[in-house]
């Protein structure tokens, strides 16, 4: 029997676990009330802690396959993924401002982290000819 073929896409699960640690940052520091909905909060950080999960699988497994010589291509370069990530980060950066904003170190560091992928993606981007 053959073993199926498997793509990893480790761009894209580094999006998925930027977006979901993010969500499960802004349900750990939302303000809860006395009578919130604890099983739905459990939920919620139970289905981010899956999606991180998988994100990371899908960037140990494109690691795993490169070093026993399997070579595939991710459809999302670096350059490209690090301005989605930026992007994406983003509207973290901006939730943070809106629902912590007891906490300005949260909206400091993921600002930066923004600034920096975006400037990343835009550097190996015109490096690589892609932004041309």
């Amino acid at each position: 029997m053959r073993k199926p073929i498997i793509d990893y896409e480790p761009v894209f699960g580094g999006i998925v676990f930027a977006l979901t640690s993010a969500l499960l940052s802004l349900v750990l520091l939302a303000p809860s009330e006395s009578h919130s909905s604890h099983t739905g909060n459990f939920y919620l950080m139970f289905m981010c802690g899956s999606g991180m999960s998988w994100g990371v699988a899908q960037i140990v497994g494109y690691k795993n396959a490169r070093g026993k010589g399997i070579q595939q291509t991710p459809i999302l370069g670096t350059a490209l993924g690090c301005v989605l990530i930026g992007l994406i980060m983003v509207a973290v950066t901006s939730g943070f401002y809106l629902f912590a904003p007891n906490h300005p170190s949260y909206t400091l560091v993921s600002g930066g982290v923004t600034v920096l992928l975006l400037s990343v993606g835009a550097f190996v981007g015109i490096r690589q000819g892609i932004w041309r």
